[in-house]
């Protein structure tokens, strides 16, 4: 019995450009991992954006019934007195009823923003822990070679290429 025993020698390069099909398939998943990331970032400020702006809003409706509550309460005063016809306090109960109806539509925006908000968070959201006073930062400088798409789109590009040169190295010869 002969022993025979072979060792492939990779003068083409073709174990280099196999390898750097596995680096750009990695860069491309980091990429992805990043969109993902910024994705779901996205959502959670969205949402919370509109919590804040849900919380605002119902705010000024709360403070719309109290206005529309003190006319009201004005304008039943002045008729009592005899200053004013009943049409005016017919008015004023019809503005009033409108500003209950806005104020209970804007408690169930808050509701279903926070229920949204909650979603997105994965935890329970409560009214206190809305900040009122957040604000979003001016726009940063953009870095466009950091964002999460085009570095998909160059690992895309990357890992052609390494494919390209690695079709091109299979044609070669193989030696032993």
């Amino acid at each position: 019995m002969d022993l025979y025993i072979s060792q492939s020698l990779d003068i083409f390069g073709r174990s280099q450009s196999n390898r750097k099909i596995g680096e750009a398939e990695v860069h491309k998943a980091e990429a992805q991992l990043r969109q993902t990331k910024l994705d779901i970032q996205s959502s959670v400020v969205t949402q919370y954006f509109e919590a804040v702006a849900a919380t605002k809003v119902r705010a000024y409706a709360e403070s719309l019934r109290d206005l529309s509550q003190s006319l009201l309460q004005a304008t039943q005063r002045r008729f009592e007195e005899g200053k004013i016809p009943e049409v005016q306090v017919t008015r004023a109960r019809l503005e009033f009823e409108r500003s209950q109806q806005t104020l209970l539509l804007r408690e169930s925006q808050l509701q279903a923003a926070l229920t949204r908000l909650r979603g997105v968070i994965g935890e329970v959201v409560t009214l206190e822990d809305i900040d009122v006073t957040t604000s979003l930062a001016p726009n940063p400088q953009v870095q466009l070679d950091q964002r999460p798409d085009i570095q998909i789109l160059l690992a895309e590009l990357e890992a052609a290429q390494a494919k390209s040169r690695a079709a091109q190295k299979s044609i070669l010869p193989e030696l032993e």
